[in-house]
């Protein structure tokens, strides 16, 4: 997937090479992509997914409405013309593809935060050995 841009905070936002993407409009399926955008650095139980958005709907509904959802976001994600696979879903879980092109603005927040916060330290460290 070719310049996805994903945005989280405010109205959730998605585009591929500055084009919206469609179709994201259903919202369990938003919320599991959200859920596994934020939770990008580990696989996840299918069965944990299904329990944590469908609770309360019977183990094999819910799970039926995992394989739905992730059925229509490879649907979206496999229509882009760039290409790519967003999602990897091997039969007991699901995750994020690390190797996708993709910025996220969550993921900016973080990054942001972290050299901040590095830097902070580092000025205190400076302070008590100067």
């Amino acid at each position: 997937m070719s310049g996805l841009r994903i945005q989280l905070f405010g109205k959730f936002g998605a585009a591929c090479e500055g084009r919206e993407l469609e179709k994201l409009d259903a919202s369990k399926a938003q919320e599991l992509l959200c859920y596994l955008l934020v939770h990008r650095a580990r696989p996840h139980p299918r069965e944990s997914l299904a329990a944590q958005l469908w609770g309360d709907a019977s183990t094999e509904k819910s799970k039926k409405y995992l394989r739905q959802a992730l059925w229509h976001l490879q649907g979206v994600f496999e229509s882009d013309p760039a290409g790519g696979e967003l999602l990897r879903a091997e039969h007991d879980w699901v995750q994020l593809n690390a190797g996708c092109d993709l910025w996220l603005d969550v993921d900016a927040f973080e990054r942001a935060y972290a050299c901040a916060s590095g830097r902070r330290r580092i000025r205190r460290w400076l302070k008590r050995w100067t």
